[in-house]
């Protein structure tokens, strides 16, 4: 009995010991890839089900998911006002002044007159009144005579200056000139000398950036820019550069909306340059948007040969080409294209085949998978089978 009684400890410790080593072996194949873990379980199988089949195509595609066939981006940009306003306005240099020349006296008189932006000056003119005069009044621009003639008496006269001699800051010198006797005075009793510029604001031009990532530059196939514009004037040149490069240039029609296809090339990674000019009008431009529209995202595919003679026999019902799936998630939902035929699948089931004789034709062959939910497709195989 003791001896039996050693038989049945020794036994309970050698269960115990397989048990601890079966659980272990389960935890590490749990934990082990899929492929390599159905490749040890050896459950890939051969769905056709017999010895006699040839295996012509045979792959691991592992994880796939439902993607979009095209993306786009779009990059909202603010409007732009572009306009050429014709504006005036008039300075008073003096609201009163004497200015006389004699053979022992004379008298001048300076006046600074400002102009930001001369190249907008479409008109700069002076206008003088005096209420007693004798002899020639002389003006000076900047040093350089542009007036040496009578005024008539109480009558304003307008003396226009000369666009090409306007400085940024001008000197406007006034004088009489010398009586013609040895005795005598020219005088000049002057009511008023006022300036008036007549110019164009100008804002013909203006400039937004648009930023592209280095994964958008790749993936773009095509470029759009839009727009809309509000104008009620007609016949204004517009150009539109992108990096420097003219991408419009043409006359401005805001009755229309038509996107501009842009060459991809001109396209940077990084900050991207976008410049709007035109030579003249009031426009505003808005609704502004670039947009980049990616390629079609890749299926998996595969591409398998049948020999001429295997291609005889399927054709006259001899032998059956048999696509097969073993596939691991919940739905499985995914098309499959042959040649461009396309199989619908819908299954619940880890195992999946279909006869693709129908299908076959000669030359190369090729299979694409498009997913459409998100599952795991462990083995795909083509074979050919009697």
């Amino acid at each position: 009995m003791k001896f039996k009684k050693g038989v049945d400890t020794n036994a309970s410790a050698v269960a115990s010991l397989i048990a601890v080593i079966a659980l272990f072996m389960i935890v590490v194949i749990l934990l082990m890839p899929s492929q390599e873990r159905h490749d040890l379980l050896g459950d890939n199988p051969s769905i056709s089900g017999t010895n006699n089949s040839k295996v012509i195509l045979s792959e691991y595609t592992g994880n796939v998911n439902p993607t979009e066939k095209e993306a786009t981006i779009k990059h909202i940009l603010q409007p732009v006002h572009l306009f050429t306003e014709d504006e005036s306005e008039v300075i008073s240099l003096s609201d009163g002044t004497e200015v006389k020349k004699s053979l022992f006296n004379s008298i001048e008189r300076e006046f600074n007159l400002k102009v930001d932006e001369p190249q907008n000056i479409k008109d700069l003119s002076l206008y003088v009144l005096a209420s007693e005069v004798s002899g020639n009044l002389i003006i000076k621009l900047n040093d350089e005579i542009i007036f040496d003639e009578k005024l008539e008496k109480n009558q304003p006269k307008i003396i226009q200056l000369p666009n090409s001699k306007i400085k940024n800051n001008n000197l406007i010198r006034v004088s009489v000139g010398s009586p013609g006797l040895l005795v005598g005075t020219n005088l000049y009793n002057i009511e008023y000398i006022k300036a008036r510029k007549s110019y164009s604001i100008v804002n013909n031009n203006a400039e937004r950036q648009l930023s592209i990532t280095a994964s958008e530059l790749s993936g773009t196939s095509k470029a759009l820019l839009s727009y809309e514009c509000i104008s009620e004037e007609i016949g204004s040149k517009l150009r539109i550069y992108l990096n420097n490069n003219i991408i419009f240039n043409s006359y401005l029609d805001c009755s229309t909306e038509t996107p501009i296809e842009l060459d991809k090339s001109y396209l940077i990674q990084g900050p991207n340059k976008l410049i709007f000019e035109t030579t003249s009008g009031n426009y505003l431009i808005n609704d502004i948007k670039l947009e980049t529209i990616s390629e079609k995202k890749g299926y998996p595919e595969y591409y398998f040969k049948i020999d001429d003679s295997d291609y005889k026999e399927i054709r006259f019902g001899n032998l059956d080409v048999i696509l097969s799936f073993f596939l691991y998630g919940d739905s499985k939902k995914l098309n499959v294209y042959i040649n461009e035929n396309k199989i619908e699948i819908s299954t619940d089931e880890s195992n999946y085949l279909t006869s693709i004789s129908k299908y076959i034709q000669k030359g190369d062959k090729k299979l694409k998978i498009e997913p459409l939910t998100s599952f795991e497709i462990i083995s795909l195989k083509v074979e050919i089978a009697k």
